[in-house]
């Protein structure tokens, strides 16, 4: 079975610490691995912290559904946003902020929310979701709630879905509200019972995204009512079957996981570095370097190949002593 999950999470700078963007992409990807079967080759998260290909623009946005395209019939299918958008003025239209946003170059530094669910249908993969935890703001900094045209975008989209395909889209918010941070800058409400959610599907041994939904739906609600708060999550589906997940073989539901636990270090490409900084306090005296990493070391063995050839040297001085003695008396 072939699946790709295309994660892009772009940190607020307005934001004290960034916001919760990074860490709830990285926790959704983790809580893949753990229940639906994901590998970490089959996951490719863009953020405003990656370097080189794994840098949130534009270009690398395109260039990963490119490779998407490129794989024969994709069964199983994630692509998801978490970050801020802007309404651009040229077309009034809202927009999803990469990491190199510029308030001067709005389309060329954005996405907007019917090219990227554009761009997931056209995959066709079997089974596809979209999901978004978004919260828009103005040029000028201040803040907006979401708009009732993105829930009308993805139930346009997902009504266009191709007889045989399965598509769902769910977004972190109805019209007229924005996302609730459970920890400012390290937990979104929204992203936490989503993987919530999923656990409590595996849990029944299902990986159905529809349960999911629902799950996210229903306690997104109830929490944000107990915080005095309001933000309930829109789901749309294309209405012909159930997306759903294989879930990961032989996971252990009676195990804690805590998707937030360990924070995973951004991929990127390894810095040159000073031949001492390669050597270890060990039998590793020397090694090879090449574009920064270490392909091949050798061991220490000039030590007791010295001892060797000493103590071979004196043990050959002495029998030689001993035979000229021995010849000398006769």
């Amino acid at each position: 079975m072939s699946k790709f999950a295309l994660l892009i999470c772009v940190d607020d700078p307005s934001i004290d610490g960034g916001g919760s963007s990074y860490a709830d992409a990285l926790a959704f990807s983790r809580a893949l691995k753990r229940y639906w079967s994901f590998n970490d080759s089959e996951i490719v998260v863009l953020s405003s912290r990656g370097r080189g290909e794994l840098y949130a623009t534009r270009a690398n946005v395109e260039k990963q559904f490119e490779t998407a395209r490129g794989v024969e019939k994709l069964d199983s299918l994630i692509v998801g946003f978490w970050g801020r958008g802007v309404i651009a003025p040229q077309d009034n239209k809202r927009r999803f902020c990469l990491a190199n946003f510029d308030a001067s170059d709005v389309r060329g530094t954005t996405v907007s929310l019917g090219s990227l669910v554009s761009a997931t249908l056209r995959l066709r993969a079997k089974d596809s979701c979209f999901i978004c935890d978004c919260r828009p703001t103005g040029l000028d900094g201040g803040v907006l709630n979401a708009d009732d045209q993105d829930c009308k975008t993805l139930l346009n989209y997902a009504r266009r879905t191709e007889p045989g395909y399965k598509f769902a889209a769910l977004t972190a918010c109805s019209a007229g509200e924005r996302p609730i941070d459970l920890v400012e800058g390290q937990k979104g409400l929204f992203t936490v019972k989503l993987i919530e959610g999923i656990f409590d599907s595996a849990k029944r041994y299902q990986g159905s995204f529809d349960s999911v939904a629902g799950y996210a739906v229903q306690h997104t609600k109830r929490a944000a009512q107990e915080s005095e708060s309001q933000q309930f999550p829109y789901f749309a589906n294309a209405g012909d079957g159930d997306v759903r997940f294989a879930l990961t073989r032989g996971v252990r539901l009676d195990e804690e996981f805590d998707a937030y636990a360990q924070e995973a270090s951004v991929p990127v490409a390894p810095a040159p570095k000073e031949r001492e900084e390669l050597d270890e306090v060990s039998d590793v005296v020397e090694s090879e370097v090449d574009d920064g990493n270490v392909v091949r070391s050798k061991e220490k063995i000039w030590l007791p190949l010295a001892f060797g050839v000493i103590f071979g040297a004196a043990a050959f001085a002495v029998l030689a002593y001993g035979i000229f003695r021995l010849f000398s008396r006769n």
